[in-house]
């Protein structure tokens, strides 16, 4: 027995000892490599160059299976990031104001004046109407003046509206030419529309000769526009720092599939896995607002995981139209396979003609040297562990880093991988199962060893 625990716990400690060093990154594990350029400006140790679709489609969503090595083999420190530039936006501040007086005018209409507060100087380019009611449709004019004399105008019948009753869309906001004046006059046109009830009343009566006469009576009201506040905003242009660098990405295999039992269209289509944050839906069909969902996959066919739900809508209506067939998915995804269900309910199908998609630029930065040759080997080893190198917390510290833009080659096969085929056979979980087996088998094979010596032992005669 004490040979037989020998024996086991030397395979076991022999198993462990093999697997132990494959947690380092050999670069016969990447089947893939692309030559990359060393900086080449006096002064500049870090080099830096954009992801490529060849790339991300062969890498996972950590770059785990991403590594730089020099010309001797020696592996060098990266980080990916995502690139980003100094960006203006445009942020929307509310401008101080108080009602002076509201007139009604002829043809239905009513005249509000507003002033603004005399200690904030600013020049409005936007004008809303906040409300509570539902179902209206208003024409909406503004003029300016600082004497209330002569009024200059800023906007001239422009539609304020909710349609709620048969589509979800709403505008209760007007531009306006961007001006600053001390007094503000908003003239509001159908002031008060006149409503059909959707409830008749049905009359049945009997002629003095009998026959039977229906009729269908109906109620109207006349319902007034009720505005809770009127407010002006002011746009400003800021600088915005680090805001992250977008482009488009190309898709491949749509696919558009008509579901009427679901009452859905499902759009389908293939990405190289780039780290994509917007979807755009092409159609040439108007006035549609309906629900999506957007859900991502690693494989074709699933299985589905759901990231984003959101709505888009493109409604034109005479001079007023909007089109938000843009959806956000609210942070970089990689993905395979992207799945864009379109819930149109009672309605007919949208006339999908494909898809585009948005997202971050990613770049990566290396610590090199001048002179030096370098490649980028990437691809397979799923499940492996991230590097962890230095460089992140030298970048975090560093000033006016500077980097050089190093130039990437074409895609091509890595020639270690082929020479050393056995060293990506013999590495991580499949090494692991191979040292288990062979434990397995030295225990079966002592086991059927040890039954055959206690079955020649001699046999004790039986005692009576």
């Amino acid at each position: 027995m004490k040979h037989l625990a020998r024996t086991v716990f030397a395979c076991v400690v022999g198993a462990l000892a093999a697997v132990a060093p494959c947690g380092a990154a050999h670069p016969a594990q990447f089947p893939y490599q692309k030559a990359l350029a060393a900086p080449d400006e006096p002064g500049k140790r870090f080099g830096l160059f954009a992801l490529d679709d060849a790339l991300f489609a062969a890498t996972d969503r950590a770059y785990a299976n991403m590594r730089i090595y020099d010309g001797t083999g020696t592996e060098t420190p990266f980080l990916v990031r995502a690139r980003t530039e100094e960006r203006a936006i445009v942020r929307e501040h509310l401008v101080p104001t108080r009602k002076v007086r509201l007139d009604p005018l002829p043809g239905n209409q009513i005249q509000i004046i507003i002033e603004r507060s005399p200690s904030h100087q600013a020049a409005p380019s936007l004008l809303e109407l906040r409300t509570t009611q539902r179902d209206f449709e208003k024409r909406v004019s503004v003029a300016g003046s600082d004497d209330r004399v002569v009024w200059v105008p800023l906007a001239s019948d422009q539609p304020v509206f909710d349609y709620s009753r048969y589509i979800d869309i709403r505008n209760v906001r007007v531009e306006m030419t961007a001006r600053a004046f001390r007094f503000y006059r908003v003239i509001i046109a159908n002031v008060t529309e006149r409503f059909r009830s959707p409830l008749a009343q049905i009359l049945r009566e009997r002629d003095k000769h009998g026959a039977l006469r229906t009729a269908e009576r109906r109620r109207v009201e006349d319902r007034d526009f009720r505005i809770e506040e009127i407010r002006l905003f002011e746009r400003r242009e800021t600088a915005r720092p680090g805001a992250r660098v977008t482009r488009d990405y190309p898709t491949h295999s749509l696919c558009v599939e008509n579901r009427q039992d679901r009452k859905e269209t499902r759009v389908t289509f293939g990405t190289d896995r780039q780290p994509v944050t917007a979807l755009r839906l092409l159609t040439p069909t108007e006035n549609y607002s309906r629900s999506v969902s957007v859900e991502i996959a690693d494989r074709e066919g699933g299985p589905w995981r759901r990231i984003r739900t959101g709505r888009v809508m493109r409604v034109t209506t005479g001079t007023f139209s909007i089109d938000q067939t843009r959806l956000q998915l609210g942070t970089a995804v990689r993905a395979a396979w992207v799945r864009f269900s379109i819930f149109n309910e009672d309605n007919p199908p949208l006339l999908v003609t494909g898809m585009e998609t948005e997202g971050e630029v990613h770049e990566v930065l290396f610590l090199g040297k001048p002179g030096n040759t370098y490649r980028v080997l990437y691809g397979g080893n799923p499940g492996s562990k991230p590097p962890s190198y230095d460089i992140a917390r030298l970048v975090g510290t560093a000033k006016d880093l500077a980097p050089c833009l190093c130039n990437i080659g074409p895609q091509a096969p890595n020639p270690d991988a082929k020479r050393l085929s056995i060293h990506r056979l013999l590495s991580g979980k499949a090494l692991l199962w191979i040292a288990v087996c062979a434990v397995l088998v030295v225990l079966m094979w002592i086991l059927v060893q040890t039954t055959r010596k206690v079955e020649r032992l001699p046999q004790e005669p039986d005692r009576e």
